[in-house]
């Protein structure tokens, strides 16, 4: 579809189904990217469709035939492709808010069904059909709405999700949870977005105050920061009980690793940072690398960081990325999936040593930040 308006395409048969056509595998679950204007009504039915209705209206694509093709019974799932706005609750709605501009009826699709579109119809659609839902042993990335912002104040329980689908936003998601491991789980941040790198203090204060409601519930809270020297990365940094800076034996890391370091120092002075070598080709360029940057922070703030370690390049972390899982998992005894398991104990026994204080708690007072403020 790629160069094409899709509201004015003909998708040809054998488009829909080709999985099943070229190669003689039964494949149903194949999801057509944005809806378009099907040909024949006997290959409604057939497959998963991914509607983009954000998209759609910021191309002026039109409105692709949502009901119809449910009532044909294809499977419908939502996406977004062109990063307009992201915002699954926006999708949803914007499917049933487009039937009515077409149909001049209200009520095409029911709340139930468009969350559905949102969350196991669209695992469905990826072939993880035992995914997006709440089930015992069935996986799922777990997403609270808070209820105490304007547009949903005084939610009635038993219409909460008519409420949430029709009146919520990104703004009123409060917790998204990724399990990663037994044990491990992941409250993801943004990746790609640069305003997520320049956060207002307000913003910074939701923040601080979400992980002190969280954080009891673990036992140790990981801080994966930006590289630089930002008001959120120095905050968070001086928040935690123990800071690790990452480096390598390139020159422009090391520059970063030196600037992060005396604006840290600068702001507190107390702050014992460990230092940590990745990619090194062996021990003795790590310790090369660790040796020059005390020696400048020691030479110009009085104090250097603690080396802790280091960690070989190794390829087995290029496959075991491509293979979207951990090396200690994967390849445990490559030399980096050692490595990781030496500095594990280091760290930990590092961490015995300050007793915790709470990352949103210090969080709140390294920011400053109170309600009322401008």
């Amino acid at each position: 579809m790629a160069g094409r308006s899709p509201q004015g395409a003909r998708l040809p048969s054998e488009e829909l189904v080709a999985p099943r056509d070229r190669d003689g595998q039964d494949r149903p679950q194949l999801g057509v990217r944005r809806e378009v204007e099907l040909v024949r009504d006997d290959l409604l039915g057939q497959g998963t469709v991914c509607l983009c209705p954000t998209t759609e209206r910021d191309l002026a694509d039109g409105v692709g035939p949502a009901r119809r093709l449910a009532d044909a019974g294809a499977g419908l799932s939502l996406g977004s492709d062109s990063n307009a706005l992201i915002d699954p609750f926006e999708e949803a709605r914007a499917v049933e808010l487009g039937q009515r501009l077409v149909t001049g009826e209200r009520g095409i699709h029911a709340p139930e069904e468009l969350l559905l579109a949102a969350t196991a119809d669209g695992h469905a659609c990826l072939g993880w059909p035992e995914a997006g839902r709440i089930e015992v042993g069935a996986p799922a990335d777990l997403v609270t709405v808070g209820l105490d912002r304007v547009g949903l104040a005084g939610t009635d329980p038993a219409r909460a999700i008519g409420s949430v689908v029709f009146a919520a936003g990104s703004g009123d998601v409060r917790e998204v949870i990724v399990p990663c491991a037994e044990d491990l789980d992941l409250l993801a941040a943004g990746s790609g977005v640069p305003r997520m790198a320049e956060l207002s203090a307000f913003e910074l204060h939701l923040i601080a105050t979400g992980l002190s409601e969280v954080e009891t519930e673990y036992g140790y809270l990981l801080v994966d920061s930006a590289a630089g020297i930002s008001r959120q990365t120095v905050s968070f940094a001086a928040a935690c009980d123990l800071v690790l800076v990452v480096t390598t034996p390139d020159l422009t890391a090391m520059t970063d690793a030196y600037a992060l370091l005396k604006v840290l120092y600068a702001k507190h002075p107390e702050c014992r940072p460990l230092l940590l070598v990745n990619r090194a080709g062996g021990d003795q360029e790590a310790h090369d690398v660790a040796e020059r940057i005390a020696r400048v922070c020691t030479r110009f703030m009085g104090s250097g960081p603690r080396f802790l370690g280091w960690l070989p390049d190794d390829r087995t972390v290029t496959s075991c990325v491509n293979r979207r899982a951990a090396v200690v998992l994967l390849e445990p005894e490559a030399p980096f999936g050692q490595a990781l398991a030496f500095l594990q104990e280091r760290i930990f026994s590092q961490l015995e040593l300050h007793p915790g204080g709470g990352v949103g708690r210090r969080l709140l007072q390294e920011i400053g930040y109170s309600p009322g403020m401008g």
